[in-house]
């Protein structure tokens, strides 16, 4: 919230859907916008599951890119910024962000997504999934207008979408946003943002090997 409420007025909108909470949390919430005018608070009438609720996330987005964060990932100081940086050298039809993983401590990494520190620019938006170690779900930026038609189809192929955790969908919408697109993806080298890994040998999360 900090990094964003830091910039400009309008320059970056936070949305946090609520899913149904009872316990305190939509209360505190609705307190936030008038602190944070950066802040957008939305509410699901029915607890829709982690992956119901990440799809109201995309749909309610207002941005001409829209980026997906758990609550036990961590972005970086500057991570905001550079996002924006990486946009302003677009377009882009996807964004990736490199991340390392951590057990318990978020500024101390026990593995590493994707080696190296180099940023680089895919040809085409396809290319860029292809590659070792994009595949965590908060890793990616979407150009909101691609990610919501390719969500549409997405969900008329499975409207079941419920809190099952396997993200499946969102690898989906990054590379049905990218095939067609004709646009470029971007990969940034930095490691932008951290994120809460089970495993204790820091292996990465779930990758996509192959179309």
């Amino acid at each position: 919230t900090s990094q964003v409420a830091a910039l400009p007025a309008g320059k970056v909108e936070l949305v946090i859907v609520n899913n149904a909470s009872t316990d305190g949390t939509a209360e505190y919430l609705d307190s936030l916008p008038a602190k944070f005018p950066c802040i957008r608070v939305l509410h699901n009438p029915a607890n829709l599951g982690f992956d119901g609720n990440t799809v109201k996330c995309l749909e309610y987005s207002a941005g001409e890119y829209t980026a997906l964060l758990s609550d036990d990932d961590r972005y970086l100081d500057g991570t905001v910024t550079y996002i924006l940086n990486v946009i302003a050298s677009g377009p882009f039809s996807l964004i990736y962000l490199n991340y390392y993983g951590f057990l318990t401590d978020p500024v101390k990494p026990s593995g590493y997504a994707i080696p190296g520190e180099t940023n680089r620019r895919f040809a085409t938006g396809a290319d860029i999934m292809r590659e070792q170690g994009v595949g965590h779900y908060s890793g990616f930026v979407y150009r909101s207008e691609l990610a919501k038609q390719a969500l549409k189809v997405a969900m008329e192929r499975r409207p079941e979408i419920t809190g099952t955790r396997s993200r499946c969908i969102f690898l989906e919408v990054a590379f049905r946003a990218t095939r067609d697109s004709g646009l470029p993806a971007f990969l940034t080298g930095k490691r932008l943002f951290a994120a809460k890994t089970d495993n204790p040998a820091g292996e990465p999360y779930l990758t996509l090997t192959h179309l």
